[in-house]
């Protein structure tokens, strides 16, 4: 179950570790130094039957990586995400969220995945799933710890720039991840996200405390909408304009 606060912002600045620190040392919480990550993230539909059911089904690329091996585990380029049951209440977004790494980018959807299309009404098997929108998006990442805690990270604060592009051609089967030139994204917007990496009773409460620290420094506005949500409401009104 994926759990976070999500807020839009029209400011660009990325804090730095002692802005952060000196915002959070109220609730008695720290940061340690951001991480910087590249990826496109690829959302498919058929003809909106996954998003009327309630899923969003993305194809994640990480830019700049290949398939290498850590610690002796196989680690792969292209993660597939089935997000459903999402329920809002203002900035509050929670939802169950299955991950699987996968590679080469054309590799055939994972079976919990085939098997979920196929019974969406309207939605008839993965053959038909097409892309609906690209997502470029740029994220400097922080974790939260307990001051007097270095080892268990409560929280993520994700800084995130998204451009958001037409959606990329794809193979017959529709799952090919695409890519476009930068003159080809059309929209960008800025989010900020605080996510709970732990489930216990004072996860939200928390994240509520790290919104208000982040908050003296960058302005936010309580976002209700998903990243998919807001890139297609954008796209929508450029293509109508």
């Amino acid at each position: 179950m994926e759990r976070e606060l999500k807020f839009s912002t029209l400011d660009e600045h990325v804090p730095s570790v002692p802005e952060l620190n000196l915002a959070l040392d109220a609730g008695r919480l720290r940061v340690v130094p951001g991480r910087v990550s590249n990826h496109v993230d690829v959302y498919y539909d058929v003809d909106g039957a996954l998003a009327a059911a309630g899923y969003a089904l993305r194809r994640r690329r990480r830019v700049g990586a290949g398939p290498r091996t850590e610690t002796g585990v196989a680690y792969f380029p292209v993660q597939v995400t089935l997000k459903s049951d999402s329920t809002v209440a203002g900035a509050l977004h929670q939802r169950t969220e299955e991950q699987w790494q996968v590679g080469p980018a054309d590799q055939p959807w994972p079976e919990t995945v085939a098997v979920t299309v196929s019974a969406v009404p309207g939605a008839h098997g993965v053959e038909r799933l097409r892309p609906v929108a690209e997502l470029s998006i740029r994220r400097v990442a922080f974790l939260v710890f307990a001051a007097e805690d270095e080892m268990t990270p409560l929280a993520e604060v994700a800084f995130d720039e998204v451009s958001c592009g037409v959606p990329p051609r794809a193979g017959a089967d529709g799952t090919a991840p695409g890519a476009h030139d930068s003159a080809d994204l059309v929209a960008t917007f800025h989010e900020v996200e605080i996510e709970a990496l732990t489930d216990d009773d004072g996860s939200i409460g928390r994240l509520t405390v790290i919104a208000d620290a982040v908050e003296t420094i960058v302005k936010l506005t309580p976002s209700s909408a998903s990243k998919l949500e807001r890139a297609k409401a954008l796209l929508d009104a450029i293509v109508g304009s």
